[in-house]
């Protein structure tokens, strides 16, 4: 059985160092200068939660969410890294954790689209869904191109059944970002489980 895709979009800070290392090979360069200017001066947040992004890229979770978290004693206000943390976790299935900070996160920053996304898909993924589907409205109300937002919103829609308003979102995704498969993929599953619902009737 298929099932709805969620997506978790970067940050834009490391979006940024994602177009600059656009080979994948690149991040184990990325690592290792961030090693090196925190050798220098080990007192900088902002290295550690870029060297915690690298370390996600190269699928080391576990190591990235420890860089965050030194990110955190130097900065517990930096909502973009607790953010960060959060998607760490959420990638790890340690959904709770990951409602915490990000929670902390939204509290800190209320216009930060980015963490009212993912907070809405680790709510989802706890079957929080009437939750999710407040903060995924919360970042498009403050990002109306947020093209992944609208994907986790129509399968939140579409996990409470609520198939025609799942196509509606899949489909303003795919006008943003026509070639998103995720959303595309997703609206072709809502309008099938539409039709089976339909007939059920």
């Amino acid at each position: 059985m298929s099932v709805y895709l969620h997506d978790i979009p970067l940050p834009e800070a490391l979006a940024r160092l994602e177009s600059a290392l656009a080979d994948a090979g690149q991040y184990g360069k990325a690592i290792a200068q961030y090693h090196k200017a925190l050798q220098i001066n080990p007192y900088y947040p902002k290295a550690y939660n870029n060297l915690g992004f690298a370390l996600v890229k190269q699928g080391k979770v576990e190591e990235s969410i420890a860089q965050f978290l030194k990110a955190l004693q130097l900065d517990p206000g930096d909502y973009e890294t607790l953010s960060n943390l959060g998607v760490a976790l959420i990638m790890q299935n340690r959904h709770e954790e990951a409602i915490e900070y990000l929670s902390e996160a939204v509290a800190l920053n209320p216009n930060f689209a980015k963490a009212h996304n993912n907070l809405g898909v680790a709510l989802n993924r706890q079957g929080r869904t009437q939750e999710a589907i407040e903060h995924y409205s919360s970042a498009l109300q403050l990002d109306p191109e947020f093209a992944e937002a609208y994907n986790n919103l129509g399968v939140a829609l579409a996990n409470q059944g609520r198939f025609e308003e799942a196509i509606q979102q899949f489909s303003a995704a795919l006008k943003i970002y026509p070639g998103y498969e995720n959303a595309r993929r997703n609206l072709e599953k809502s309008l099938t489980d539409k039709d089976a619902q339909q007939s059920q009737k």
